[in-house]
């Protein structure tokens, strides 16, 4: 994890803001001072590292299901062997860029501040291809890691295919989780071989170059973010929204698939992805506010916490949140949706606007109002269990060490959850009034309002693909199920863990094991 986020913070810097008119120019002052040769290295190095480490993984879980007897032996032998062959592996495809001979340029038309970085590195008067590396890197891992997987499931479906159907179960999904990244590593594959074939015949000034070089920012964090919008599928919510967004706002922006949209007449089909976009965001943060709630109630009525959460009450209040989510956005759905070119001096990419003729709303207002309110209130309910549960634990009588370390440290991390969803739902909040401003002054053309425009997409992926890291960040029993799950397969106890809970006599306790084992969490 920690490659992907050092490296999704270079990207973003230097790739990403260059690209932008707005920062442009500041970018190239600035980067006079920046090591660009070793940034540059690293944007390349720290991902292939990752893919590495990934296949270190699917090799790992497939030695613990095929010699479960000599795997622990082997691996606390060799683990740091593993590890540094990942890291070394990752040097060899990338360690030329140490040496490259780095510049900043425009990316097309000199006029407009927008600039790339490009590295370049001869032996001998041969250029190494960055993007030829990549493409021998990429395929590597895929098919390692599809090979490693496919045997696990092999071996576990063919040799115990009774005794453990369950685990047959986990390992299908173990495979199609490495199908998943297969196909995208195969996406980039693709693309960095056609980039390969253009820069071989310099043919930097072809459309297609830029097309596909613009294309780079969306494939890496899908290539990045790939296993976190994995774990996003668990929440059909926000599933749906994810790929609702991705068609109706990132794909018209594409000059890939933006032409497809161009004459695309209003229809139902564009009026429900341009409802949804605004009607599950606002179903997301009422139900993460029901939960902070929830959570309250249980610290200060901790005997009545199952009646006053009874089924109906429940139900009830999530459609409350339903129903104020579509007094917010039910207008779109009935509404005229037009699909028109997002800037008059390029072509090929298209946005979704909302005509005003039934009903003249702000959206931008309305998001800020709501986002405002539901955060402020999730982030007040969160404070307010943690300032419960610490003065709960102060008073008791009898000090129980361990249980109160783990309590606070449970609901300090639940805390930290919350903080991440706010500051989330503020920096949306700050995009959305800046965009309600301009909005109101009618400056669509505004090279502000292009620039927010087109940062809508990274800050959707950050909220909707935050939870999963911040779940891993704030519990540790949550990092090492999943660590134990990701590294070691079935083999054995992954852990037992012995708490205390309190039983309805004051005299009495009820011990309580939780086991992992075998992927599955039973608790006796």
């Amino acid at each position: 994890m920690i490659p992907d986020i050092s490296c999704a913070i270079l990207f973003y810097f230097f790739f990403k803001v260059p690209l932008c008119p707005e920062f442009g120019d500041a970018f190239k002052k600035l980067s006079r001072t920046y090591p660009l040769a070793l940034i540059e290295f690293l944007m390349y190095y720290l991902p292939a590292v990752r893919g590495y480490l990934v296949v270190l993984t699917s090799f790992n879980r497939m030695t613990a299901i095929i010699w479960p007897h000599k795997y622990s032996t082997w691996w606390n032998r060799y683990l740091n062997c593993g590890l540094i062959a990942a890291f070394f592996a990752g040097l060899c495809s990338t360690w030329q860029l140490i040496f490259s001979k780095t510049s900043i340029v425009h990316f097309n038309d000199p006029r407009i501040p927008s600039y790339a970085i490009t590295a370049i590195f001869k032996i001998n008067g041969v250029e190494i291809s960055n993007a030829l590396s990549n493409v021998i890197q990429c395929s590597v891992v895929a098919v390692l890691g599809l090979v490693f997987n496919g045997v696990s499931l092999f071996y576990v479906s063919k040799k115990t295919p009774v005794l453990t159907s369950r685990k047959q179960k986990v390992e299908i999904a173990f495979l199609l989780v490495s199908i998943f990244d297969f196909v995208v590593e195969l996406v980039y594959i693709i693309h960095q071989g056609i980039m390969f074939k253009l820069v071989s015949e310099r043919r930097f000034l072809d459309p297609l170059f830029d097309v596909l070089y613009l294309q780079i920012p969306w494939i890496y964090d899908l290539n990045s973010f790939a296993r976190p919008f994995l774990l996003v599928i668990i929440c059909r919510q926000d599933l749906t929204f994810y790929v609702n967004f991705t068609i109706s706002y990132k794909a018209p922006l594409t000059p890939l698939i933006g032409p497809m949209f161009a004459d695309l007449p209003s229809s139902f089909f564009l009026q429900f992805m341009y409802f949804y976009n605004y009607f599950a965001p606002y179903v997301r943060s009422g139900l993460v506010m029901l939960t902070a709630a929830n959570r309250l109630t249980a610290l200060l009525y901790p005997s009545k916490h199952e009646r006053i959460w009874r089924p109906w009450v429940f139900w009830s209040l999530v459609t409350i949140v339903v129903i104020v989510a579509l007094l917010l956005s039910w207008f779109y759905i009935i509404s005229e949706i037009i699909v028109i070119p997002f800037s008059p001096k390029q072509t090929g990419n298209y946005a979704l606007i909302y005509g005003f003729d039934l009903f003249p709303v702000n959206s931008a207002l309305n998001m800020v109002i709501y986002s405002t309110i539901v955060g402020g209130t999730s982030l007040i309910i969160n404070l307010t269990s943690l300032f419960i549960l610490m003065k709960q634990n102060s008073a008791r009588a009898v000090t129980q060490k361990d249980t109160k370390q783990y309590f606070r440290k449970s609901e300090i991390g639940l805390c930290i959850v919350s903080l991440g969803d706010f500051s989330f739902e503020l920096l949306m909040v700050i995009f959305q009034e800046i965009m309600n401003v301009l909005m109101l002054e009618a400056k669509y053309n505004d090279p502000l309002f292009d620039t927010i425009y087109l940062q809508m997409p990274w800050m959707t992926d950050l909220a909707i693909l935050s939870r999963p890291f911040l779940l891993l960040f704030m519990s540790k029993q949550v990092r090492i199920v999943f660590g134990k799950a990701v590294f070691c397969g079935h083999h054995g106890s992954f852990m037992e863990v012995t708490t205390t809970t309190a039983s309805k006599m004051p005299t009495k306790t009820a011990g309580t094991r939780i086991v992992i084992s075998n992927g599955l969490v039973t608790i006796r």
